[in-house]
């Protein structure tokens, strides 16, 4: 049995044409493959649909960002977005517009 990660199961920033711009918004200059990139983000999904949602918004394109942070689990949402909030998701804006 393998210990190697399949690494094209994972959706990710590098699968959307990340410019160099965009990745140094992200504050994702020292990343420079998706294979660094996941290692980074310890291979959670969640944290990759989170960038997702962040590269879009930077691109405003918020039909797009409304799509990955939906593909975000209710819990990885509560603790990393406003984990005061019960019903979070019901209640994000993106530049003041309830998505």
């Amino acid at each position: 049995m393998s210990d190697t990660i399949d690494i094209t199961k994972y959706e990710t920033i590098f699968d959307h044409n990340i410019t160099k711009e965009e990745l140094e918004h992200a504050y994702i200059t020292f990343k420079r493959s998706k294979e660094e990139y996941l290692k980074d983000v310890k291979y959670n999904q969640d944290r990759c649909y989170c960038d997702l949602y962040d590269l879009y918004t930077h691109r405003k394109d918020y039909a797009t960002a409304k799509k990955y942070f939906y593909m975000q689990s209710e819990k990885y949402i509560k603790e990393h977005y406003n984990p005061y909030e019960d019903d979070f998701k019901s209640s994000i804006e993106i530049n003041g517009v309830l998505i």
